[in-house]
């Protein structure tokens, strides 16, 4: 805190510097009008100034909140509306796998809606090893789809793309194809 009293002690000398250098440099003839226009000047300055400390301190508390937390250290979170924003409605599915399986000791935590006013539920690592949430859609596997529109007639998409984006899923969380189809 002490820094930013130097940097505004420095700055205010130097406005009054930078003033009196102005009314001695222009002598007799400065005028009132514009003695008080630069004063006015200096006054604007200083409330800037004001504001941009405020705005400082805004900023280091926020950065202090993110990195001071203690709960934020350890865990990583999935809010209820990344949930929403990512699946459909019909997802019902979260697998969560910790990075070391061999650390995995999950608790779960569900508040009571009558305070918070709704349900929360809080997945923790007892042992603090970093942890994923991954969502999994209820629907029928996509092959079993497939072969559905391809028995009624109807035009199928190529869905090359999401069989690729699955098979990365799978490597990227160390499954068998098995086990994304008898995770329910």
């Amino acid at each position: 805190m002490s820094n930013q009293t130097d940097s505004t002690t420095v700055f205010e000398t130097f406005l009054l510097y930078m003033e009196g250098f102005f009314i001695h440099r222009c002598g007799e003839s400065v005028k009132q009008e514009e003695h008080d226009h630069l004063e006015a000047s200096v006054e604007l300055l200083r409330q800037q100034e004001k504001i941009l400390e405020m705005m400082l301190r805004d900023c280091q508390a926020v950065l202090g909140l993110h990195f001071d937390d203690p709960i934020a250290r350890t865990y990583n979170y999935v809010r209820k509306e990344d949930i929403r924003n990512t699946a459909d409605p019909n997802t019902k599915s979260i697998i969560i796998k910790s990075e070391s399986d061999s650390s995995s000791n999950f608790e779960v935590q569900v508040t009571d809606p009558s305070t918070s006013g709704s349900h929360d539920m809080i997945v923790k690592n007892k042992k603090g090893v970093k942890s994923h949430a991954l969502l999994f859609s209820n629907e029928p596997p996509i092959n079993v789809n497939i072969k559905k529109e391809i028995e009624d007639g109807e035009e199928v998409e190529d869905l090359s793309d999401y069989e690729a984006d699955l098979e990365e899923a799978r490597k990227d969380w160390n499954l068998d194809s098995h086990d994304l189809h008898n995770h329910r």
